[in-house]
């Protein structure tokens, strides 16, 4: 499934050029923004996509797939979901492999729908925080929410997933760009 939506993607960037135009890194999204145009993104939505294969998250990144999430709505073997029973109390060990290698590659990874512990595993690993993309909760009081910047301490609490972020006192979040 995940390879035929990653084809579609490409096959709609084709058939309208002067509309999308594929994006693979920020500065791609600006440029193409700038030109008037819609930059086309590709996700993996659900990290039991990958089988449990890193070679496999490797040929994603090489077909042009740029951030991944972790879970869906469902734990895999490696990560749990905030909408299944825990069963790993967070990441694995091959689940920690697979973050460092996202962040190897410059995946950013995901962590909509994860479990509040996966998340805090996630979070956890130096190289991840500042590569975190559309958690699903809210991360900070309104006016930094949608903000990209790396912060200095992050805890979880409750059970809804609420991951509270700590800025580098005097440091201003960069904006997200309309």
């Amino acid at each position: 499934m995940t390879l035929e939506q990653i084809d579609l993607v490409r096959a709609m960037v084709a058939r309208y050029p002067n509309d999308l135009q594929m994006a693979y890194t920020a500065d791609d999204i600006v440029d193409i923004h700038k030109a008037g145009r819609i930059a086309s993104l590709i996700g993996i939505e659900g990290g039991h996509q990958i089988d449990n294969s890193l070679p496999t998250l490797r040929q994603m990144y090489a077909l042009g797939a740029r951030y991944m999430t972790l879970t869906h709505t469902l734990n895999n073997d490696w990560a749990d979901s905030a909408t299944d029973n825990p069963r790993h109390h967070g990441l694995t060990a091959f689940g920690r492999v697979v973050v460092h290698e996202m962040n190897r590659l410059g995946m950013l990874v995901d962590l909509s729908h994860v479990s509040p512990e996966t998340m805090k595993a996630a979070l956890s690993n130096p190289d991840t925080s500042h590569r975190i993309v559309r958690t699903g909760t809210q991360i900070a009081p309104p006016s930094r929410r949608d903000t990209i910047h790396r912060p200095t301490s992050a805890s979880i609490s409750g059970n809804r997933s609420a991951l509270r972020l700590r800025w580098p006192s005097g440091k201003k979040p960069i904006q997200r760009r309309s």
